[in-house]
C-alpha cells in the first residue's frame, strides 16, 4: 500500500497523516472497522461462530486486497485480531468457569494461546489462497469453544467425584 492510492479518494498527504502516522495504522483501521468489526459488538459465545463467518465472509468477498496487505504487513492485521480474539476467550473463561476453578495467571495463558491459534489458522487460511470456504473455517474455530464445553463438563465430573 502506499499513499499514491489515496490520490483516487481526492485525500492527499497531509490529509492523511492528519488522521492515521502511517500506512500501518491505517492499515489496522482499515481491518478494525471493516472485517473485524463483526468481532467487536454484540459477540458472545452464543453468536460467536457466526460473527466469525462473517468476519471471514468479508476477507473472502475482497480476497485480493486482504491476501496483498495481510502478506505484506501481517502485524497490522495479527495485533487487532489477536486482542479481539484474546478478549473473546477471556470472557467466555469467566463464563464457563463460574465457580472461579482457574486462576488469572491460567486464564491469562489459555486465552492467549486459544487466540494465538485462531490468528494462526486465520493467517494460514490467508496464506493458502482462502480456498477453504468462511463456513468451513468458522466452523474448525467454533470446534475449540466446543471443547472448552466439554472441558468444562468433564472437570465438574472429576470435581463430584472427589
Amino acid at each position: 500500500m502506499n499513499l499514491q492510492s489515496f490520490s483516487y479518494s481526492h485525500l492527499n498527504r497531509n490529509t492523511f497523516y492528519y488522521h492515521f502516522q502511517d500506512k500501518y495504522e491505517c492499515l489496522e483501521w482499515v481491518y478494525l472497522h471493516d472485517c473485524l468489526d463483526p468481532l467487536t459488538h454484540g459477540i458472545g459465545i452464543d453468536n460467536w461462530e457466526k460473527r466469525i463467518e462473517k468476519m471471514l465472509m468479508i476477507m473472502s468477498n475482497d480476497q485480493e486486497f486482504y491476501m496483498r496487505t495481510i502478506h505484506a504487513t501481517p502485524k497490522s492485521f495479527i495485533d487487532p485480531c489477536f486482542a479481539i480474539f484474546k478478549n473473546l476467550f477471556l470472557h467466555a473463561i469467566h463464563v464457563i468457569d463460574e465457580n472461579d476453578y482457574v486462576d488469572d495467571q491460567e486464564e491469562e495463558f489459555i486465552s492467549e494461546f486459544l487466540a494465538q491459534g485462531c490468528v494462526g489458522c486465520i493467517i494460514s487460511w490467508v496464506d493458502k489462497g482462502m480456498k477453504m470456504t468462511p463456513i468451513d473455517l468458522s466452523s474448525k474455530l467454533k470446534k475449540i469453544e466446543a471443547d472448552m464445553e466439554q472441558l468444562k463438563k468433564q472437570k465438574r465430573k472429576l470435581k463430584a467425584l472427589r
